[in-house]
């Protein structure tokens, strides 16, 4: 089995610290912690699967070659690109985002 090294971008670890905050600071400590070991497991089963993964079903996305893995638990996703061995996380979004537009400013 081949395995990708997950690569997280600055964007997606700043909206990770920026939802962490806005959740904990609303009094969801707990649900913060669940979202965190989502986000971790979500890396993990990446680095497994990464590749198996179609491009992305939106055209614009697939184009620039996004693949989407999605959140076990919560409504949130990542879309990311595969270079050689790695797989590089761009961004992190939940389903009430604009992706085309956050794919629009990743560029």
């Amino acid at each position: 089995m081949r395995l990708y090294l997950p690569i997280v971008g600055q964007s997606v670890e700043d909206t990770l610290d920026d939802t962490l905050a806005y959740i904990i600071a609303n009094g969801y400590a707990e649900y913060a912690a669940a979202f965190l070991e989502d986000y971790a497991q979500t890396l993990r089963r990446l680095q497994r699967i990464a590749g198996a993964l179609p491009l992305h079903r939106i055209p614009m996305l697939a184009e620039r070659g996004y693949r989407e893995i999605r959140f076990s638990n919560h409504e949130w996703y990542f879309l990311y690109v595969l270079e050689g061995d790695t797989a590089q996380v761009r961004i992190l979004a939940n389903d009430k985002q604009d992706i085309e537009a956050l794919a629009r400013r990743d560029s």
